[in-house]
């Protein structure tokens, strides 16, 4: 009877609805890009993904510092007066950094080919900061809609992005050559995701646009400075980093190497973080909620921790031990090494899962200087990884270096988190 009682409450409860929101959008886009995945894999060589993973890294790095990252402190603003000037805010930076990074890339181009030896990218380079503003916007709405908790926007939009873009590339390539196909996807993707949650908020947007005003701007400007301060610096250290393996394969091994990693982690993460992102975002918004009402924020930890260990462990050990087979069979004997480099992957990204839904916990307690400390070990150890993979003639070597690295990274980074909030739950009780 008790464990009935405790089913039902579970499953009334908001935290697990909005959750079953977004997983349902989640599952539905996993599905559409898996299904996607071995066709573009039989339409597009490794090369022109290696192109394609070179766009979407230096996307992944600009777009920290298009909006400063003001758009974070949308979920946690004390009223909807001060998110929606937050709102604006970053959405009026994204655009005033596009203006200034658009004759930058013209002047840069041949400079970055050369260094990179990249072939059929001048193109791809020249819409780099138009993919910068439209990824800006998408983030910035996403974090509105999330603060609103309009959960089924958010699944709608996923389902839109990952249809579309998987739909745009796959006409492409069956007509036409070039990673180009895959770009121009992504971006409709991104555009057609942004419009579907721009529509969810449209009465408050234009509701609240008429209050905002250059005082309330600057206002947002000055209070929220600690976002730019520490979050921008560690999110950089944390995104590049991130793309560093795929700069520096594209550097010192051949190009394809770099589609092989690239579409072994594209694929790795797809039923893996983007579960842990709609567990993430309903857990931003229930953590910031749980804190300022003096909640008991280590329980929602440990048992945010504990449900994704136990759904992601089955489909590690099953490509950390039959990874090349996977691969070899979805994907196509070409991508025999994609396979390869999954095996090691698998492990870090198990470990990654648990992880990155509860990393803005430090972000509710203010104290974003942890994230930018841990950004700087970062910055170390993944380049350092792969440059000795580079050196031993073996990239895999290199790969299983910097896997060990980064568990042992986010095991420290978690106990921290720990410490954090059994401090700060040890003076809301002092008060």
């Amino acid at each position: 009877m008790k464990l009935a009682l405790d089913f039902k409450k579970l499953t009334n409860s908001e935290f697990v609805k909005n959750v079953v929101k977004l997983s349902t959008g989640t599952a539905v886009s996993q599905l559409i890009t898996i299904s996607a995945s071995p066709i573009l894999s039989r339409l597009y060589t490794p090369k022109e993904f290696g192109n394609f993973a070179i766009y979407n890294g230096v996307l992944t790095v600009l777009v920290v510092f298009s909006t400063l990252r003001y758009e974070l402190g949308i979920v946690i603003a004390r009223n909807k007066r001060q998110a929606f000037s937050l709102f604006y805010l970053s959405i009026l930076l994204s655009l005033v950094f596009f203006v200034i990074s658009l004759p930058l890339f013209f002047l840069l181009r041949e400079t970055i080919v050369t260094t990179f030896n990249l072939e059929n990218f001048d193109t791809i380079l020249k819409l780099i900061p138009l993919g910068v503003l439209l990824l800006a916007i998408y983030q910035t709405i996403n974090y509105l809609t999330n603060r609103n908790k309009k959960y089924s926007g958010i699944a709608l939009s996923r389902m839109l992005q990952t249809g579309l873009t998987a739909m745009v590339a796959i006409i492409y390539g069956l007509f036409s050559r070039g990673s180009i196909g895959l770009v121009l996807g992504n971006m409709l993707g991104v555009s057609a995701s942004t419009l579907l949650l721009l529509k969810y908020n449209k009465l408050e947007l234009v509701q609240f646009f008429k209050k905002v005003n250059p005082v309330r701007l600057k206002y947002s400007l000055k209070s929220y400075k600690d976002f730019p301060l520490y979050s921008v610096p560690s999110a950089f250290l944390d995104t590049f980093s991130s793309q560093v393996p795929i700069f520096l394969i594209t550097k010192f091994f051949e190009s394809s190497f770099t589609g092989y990693y690239f579409l072994a982690y594209r694929v790795l993460s797809l039923p893996m973080i983007l579960i842990g992102m709609s567990i993430g975002q309903v857990f931003y918004q229930k953590f910031s909620e749980t804190y300022a009402q003096g909640g008991n924020c280590i329980k929602l930890l440990l048992k945010t921790w504990s449900h994704l260990a136990f759904i992601g462990i089955i489909p590690c050990l099953v490509i950390a031990i039959w990874g090349v087979e996977v691969f070899t069979f979805v994907l196509g004997s070409n991508w025999r090494m994609a396979g390869e480099i999954a095996r090691p992957l698998s492990i870090m990204l198990f470990f990654v899962f648990i992880s990155s839904p509860t990393s803005t916990a430090l972000v509710v307690y203010r104290v974003q200087h942890y994230a930018l400390i841990d950004g700087v070990i970062s910055l170390i150890y993944r380049p350092l990884s792969i440059y000795i993979g580079y050196l031993t003639k073996d990239l895999i070597r290199g790969l299983m270096i910097f896997a060990v690295a980064e568990i042992i990274k986010i095991i420290v980074y978690n106990l921290i988190v720990i410490i954090v909030a059994r401090k700060k739950r040890n003076e809301l009780k002092q008060l």
